[in-house]
């Protein structure tokens, strides 16, 4: 979704936003959605058939020693096992950004959806 557009969707993303940050990682609803309006994180949709099963929240970060990342802050929706595998569209993207890994954190669970990626302590990494 481009960036300037983030006000129109954000009402709908909000309430699956504010469930991932209860839930875990270091963000809270508010600190994400700032990130989000001042254009420092790319919020991702997940549709089928015009309904919103899911949602992505990432942040390209500059790593001194490892070059750019492409972090996955937050990601939430249903029957996640149906659309997992469009990651590949936020790996594409992170790519195209010069990043050089991927990178998410979070519960645990996360490492049966991502068998691609490994897991340092509960932090989940690809090298792109």
């Amino acid at each position: 979704m481009p960036p300037a557009r983030i006000g129109e969707f954000l009402p709908i993303a909000l309430p699956l936003i504010e469930r991932a940050t209860a839930r875990c990682g270091d963000w809270t609803a508010d600190e994400v959605v700032r990130a989000l309006c001042d254009e420092r994180m790319l919020l991702w949709f997940v549709l089928d058939d015009g309904r919103i099963m899911g949602i992505a929240v990432t942040e390209v970060v500059a790593a001194p020693a490892t070059g750019r990342v492409c972090s996955i802050v937050l990601c939430a929706g249903a029957q996640v096992k149906r659309w997992i595998h469009l990651k590949r569209a936020i790996e594409a993207y992170a790519r195209a950004q010069g990043c050089t890994r991927m990178r998410l954190s979070g519960r645990r669970g996360w490492a049966r959806l991502f068998p691609d990626y490994r897991q340092p302590y509960v932090t989940l990494e690809k090298a792109l």
